[in-house]
């Protein structure tokens, strides 16, 4: 009988079966699927579950295809893992209007937009939607944040293809009748005593006649000053300026108290990554980067005896030329406050 019962169980161990296992388990030995006919060790659908234990893997259906294996990167942190270029986190490429990319979220996280009425690249992080410029992170102005501080009969215009008022804002300003300093100024509303303006700026039109002048720049403003981190182009061939200065609230030609200035070389047309920073609102730095915000060289300092309240922070362009108006971008605008 027993023997029976032996040859019994050998033949049951030759039979193909499959077996359901329920209920917690600890695997310590070594298992080898790799001759297995199939192999399917995540588990699938098409969202993510909301909780998740360091080191699990999901395989998201809803995912485009190659991006679709999500590990689970920190308690309740999933990160997409794999797609095209085998890189981390690889993103599917896709070019178009920037303004027919979709929501964003963790179904098409790692898609790249390029869009081609837009100077931005655009990503989905799995959550927002991120811009960069010329490689270097930005963050697209919206001109809705912005109000007129001396307006002159300058005018703005918004482009560039991102959803909603964000993009690229142009601002002209009109000829004058003397060279003299006229900022068109637009600006948010401030109240903090320390602050830093991160921004890309673009000179427009500066150089159409030989003795045309044109500044653009950033600027803090207070109830009798104006602080700026301003770039002053004069002539042909361009003198070109970077200087940090403080001037007069006097409109529309405030005078200029202090200067702090630097040469510098300029490609028509180019953007220039500005910087302007205060602690106490009592000393001011200027700063220029060329290397697209990645690295910031002291372009100029102002002080003055005590601190003042500066209740507005902005950007502006002045065209000196008496025929002559000017236009200057703003490509990427960013404000701190401690």
């Amino acid at each position: 009988m027993r023997q029976k019962l032996v040859w019994m169980w050998l033949a049951a161990l030759a039979l193909p079966a499959q077996t359901v296992i329920n209920g917690g388990r600890s695997i310590t030995g070594s298992w080898d699927a790799s001759q297995a006919a199939a192999s399917k060790p995540a588990k699938m659908a098409g969202a993510l579950p909301a909780a998740c234990g360091t080191g699990e893997f999901f395989y998201l259906t809803s995912a485009p295809a190659g991006i679709n294996l999500y590990l689970c990167t920190a308690a309740n942190t999933w990160t997409a893992s794999g797609g095209s270029g085998g890189g981390s986190g690889g993103a599917s490429h896709t070019g178009g209007l920037i303004a027919a990319a979709p929501a964003c979220s963790s179904a098409n996280a790692g898609t790249v937009y390029f869009g081609d009425d837009s100077p931005y690249q655009t990503w989905c992080n799995g959550t927002n939607w991120k811009y960069r410029f010329e490689g270097a992170p930005a963050t697209p102005a919206n001109d809705t944040a912005f109000a007129w501080l001396n307006q002159g009969g300058a005018s703005t215009v918004v482009s560039g293809g991102i959803p909603g008022t964000g993009g690229v804002v142009g601002l002209t300003s009109p000829g004058v009748g003397s060279p003299v300093f006229t900022p068109r100024i637009r600006a948010i509303a401030n109240a903090a005593t320390a602050f830093t303006i991160t921004a890309v700026v673009a000179p427009m039109g500066l150089t159409t006649a030989g003795n045309t002048q044109g500044i653009i720049g950033i600027v803090g403003i207070s109830s009798a000053h104006l602080i700026t981190n301003e770039f002053r182009l004069s002539g042909i061939p361009a003198s070109a300026l970077l200087q940090s200065a403080i001037y007069n609230v006097t409109y529309p030609s405030p005078a200029q108290i202090l200067t702090s200035s630097q040469k510098m070389q300029w490609f028509p047309g180019g953007p220039l990554w500005l910087r302007l920073q205060t602690a106490d609102s009592i000393t001011f730095n200027a700063y220029l980067s060329n290397d697209h915000g990645a690295n910031w060289q002291l372009a100029g300092t102002a002080a003055f005896g005590a601190a003042e309240q500066f209740t507005q922070l902005g950007w502006f362009v002045s065209s000196d030329s008496s025929d002559k108006p000017i236009t200057g971008s703003l490509l990427s605008w960013q404000v701190t406050t401690p």
